[in-house]
């Protein structure tokens, strides 16, 4: 059987916390902390609050530790939360049924998330690592060849090519244009977005042509809807590698995510196999198909 990985099945997996774990008993707990809240009789200590907020993405935590405000906020959210999971408790709705499928969802996702980021810890990536990857892979961080142009319209063929005619006799292009030029004055390359008003004229096929040009040089005569243009390179930058130094940040965000995605589907692959899992993918394509009628 042939098994099919994709890395995002990993990503629906939420932690989700409802309670809080401690590896000292409350009597050492209080012995050096701050109780910041109770709950009838049970204490509530600063270091719970502390935890917590180190699940926190790192602009979140930043706005705990740095504002008064946001923590006391952030405070006040996690009391009520222990309270009332507290009281369903005690209403007994962790002995409903659908309580009880999302709390073994929550701690099966936990163990998956756990395991893998086990796996991750084991991860060590080295400077050669990171200078290999941008060799193989210097194409992602070239500044691309680009261009300044400017354009002339007209809805006739022979207006058009009697400005391409003059042109090629040696005549200056702002003259031959005149007031019917169009300046862009940013910097187009074939794969940078560019203004929305330019979308329509410079299709894959035009830009091909246009960087064919050296500077100074103009297309001929084309045909873009129902009205021609002639196209001058202002200025041409020719394509050149940014240096490791500089795009070292991004190589290493890059290849530690590939490497995070490929540990994720060796473990994946390695699981299947020492728990024996079996995919049946064509009963459930059958199946949405039947409900889908």
């Amino acid at each position: 059987m042939k098994i099919k990985l994709l890395v995002p099945m990993m990503a629906v997996m939420t932690i989700v916390v409802t309670a809080s774990v401690f590896s000292e008993s409350k009597e050492e707990e209080a012995a050096k902390d701050l109780i910041i809240a109770t709950i009838g009789k049970e204490k509530i200590y600063f270091s719970e609050l502390e935890r917590e907020s180190e699940k926190l993405n790192r602009f979140l935590k930043e706005n705990f530790q740095t504002s008064k405000t946001w923590r006391l906020d952030f405070f006040r959210k996690y009391i009520a939360t222990l309270a009332l999971a507290k009281r369903a408790k005690r209403q007994g709705l962790d002995r409903e049924a659908d309580v009880i499928h999302e709390i073994e969802r929550a701690r099966r996702g936990i163990l998956a998330e756990k395991l893998v980021a086990d796996e991750f810890t084991k991860l060590k990536i080295s400077e050669e690592d990171l200078r290999k990857y941008y060799e193989q892979n210097k194409e992602k961080y070239r500044i691309k060849e680009k261009v300044k142009l400017s354009y002339v319209k007209s809805k006739s063929k022979k207006e058009a090519d009697r400005i391409v005619h003059q042109l090629n006799k040696g005549r200056n292009f702002e003259k031959v244009g005149g007031r019917n030029i169009t300046r862009i004055d940013s910097w187009i390359s074939k794969d940078a977005p560019f203004a929305p008003e330019l979308e329509e004229i410079l299709s894959s096929q035009v830009l091909d042509k246009i960087f064919q040009l050296n500077k100074g040089e103009v297309t001929d005569v084309l045909k873009i809807k129902d009205e021609f243009y002639v196209f001058h390179i202002n200025e041409k930058e020719p394509a050149q590698d940014k240096p490791f130094k500089q795009v070292r940040q991004q190589v290493e965000f890059e290849y530690t995510r590939r490497q995070r995605d490929r540990i994720i589907n060796e473990l994946i692959t390695q699981t299947f196999s020492q728990e024996k899992v079996e995919l049946y993918e064509d009963k459930v394509i059958r199946n949405i198909e039947v409900q889908s009628r």
